[in-house]
């Protein structure tokens, strides 16, 4: 059984919120065994947010909200990607704003710095949480399946009415190299079409395509994709940040079809609840 990991030493990050559009800065340290994943406000008294499934919020759109004690902390999932998908168990967030900040759109600036200083074993064990029955979880077309199994695995299917998109299938066994060399990359995207709509509902200010998004019309990607099927890679790395947030690794197969963040918390909660 592999042991809990936490990061050797500090890395700090600099950008903007993607919905807020305001600058935040984002340090992440070495915590304690069973700690677990916990943010802090800087701006608000130092207030904690611990990466729960108790703490998951409904109130924001499009994105992954934590809440606890009236403080929030929106799009966590990312950065909560990165530190699951490379097998770290404990680390704490320090923020200096409600948003992390999105950087490239994916979570492959903050797996490479995490790489760069390297993890460390804590002496005690990271205990799975073992899939032992089927959950299924669905809202309208979306549906999430987790399936018993002895490693983590995800399958995505992204459909759209959409000739750009369409259909994407990607399938993956989780482990740190193939998190880091096939999934960090893949950015968040939208479309052309949503866009008013999002900056309307106060969503997408901080929305650069090209620098942190992917922007889709009827003529194409804004912007060179990265690798095949990157829109369903990126469904699979937010969920990857949602699941972060059960803190301890999964044995199970995830098989989602067209689900975002909201469907995710509904089977984090599921597994909270049954397992």
């Amino acid at each position: 059984m592999a042991q809990q990991k936490t990061i050797k030493s500090p890395i700090h990050f600099s950008g903007i919120g993607i919905h807020s559009g305001n600058p935040v800065s984002a340090t992440i340290f070495p915590a304690p065994a069973n700690t677990g994943f916990v943010f802090v406000r800087l701006d608000q008294n130092n207030a904690k947010i611990p990466a729960s499934p108790d703490n998951l919020s409904e109130n924001l759109l499009r994105a992954t909200r934590l809440c606890a004690n009236g403080v929030t902390v929106d799009t966590p999932e990312h950065i909560l990607a990165a530190l699951y998908g490379l097998g770290v168990s404990n680390a704490i967030i320090e923020l200096d704003a409600p948003e992390v900040p999105i950087l490239d759109g994916s979570a492959a600036p903050f797996c490479q710095e995490l790489l760069k200083v390297g993890l460390e074993e804590q002496g005690l064990n990271a205990i799975p949480i073992q899939i032992t029955d089927p959950i299924i979880v669905e809202d309208g077309p979306a549906q999430i399946v987790i399936l018993p199994c002895e490693t983590f695995k995800i399958t995505y299917i992204l459909e759209y009415d959409d000739a750009v998109v369409g259909q994407q299938t990607v399938h993956f066994t989780i482990t740190p190299d193939t998190f880091a060399d096939a999934i960090s990359p893949a950015r968040t995207f939208g479309f052309t079409h949503e866009i008013d709509a999002l900056r309307k509902a106060g969503l997408a200010k901080g929305g650069r395509p090209g620098e942190n998004a992917i922007l889709i019309s009827e003529h194409g990607y804004d912007t060179p994709i990265r690798f095949e099927n990157e829109c369903a890679t990126h469904k699979v790395l937010d969920i990857i940040g949602d699941f972060a947030i059960l803190a301890r690794p999964l044995n199970g197969h995830i098989m989602a079809i067209r689900s975002g963040h909201a469907l995710n918390a509904k089977a984090v909660q599921a597994i909270q609840e049954r397992c």
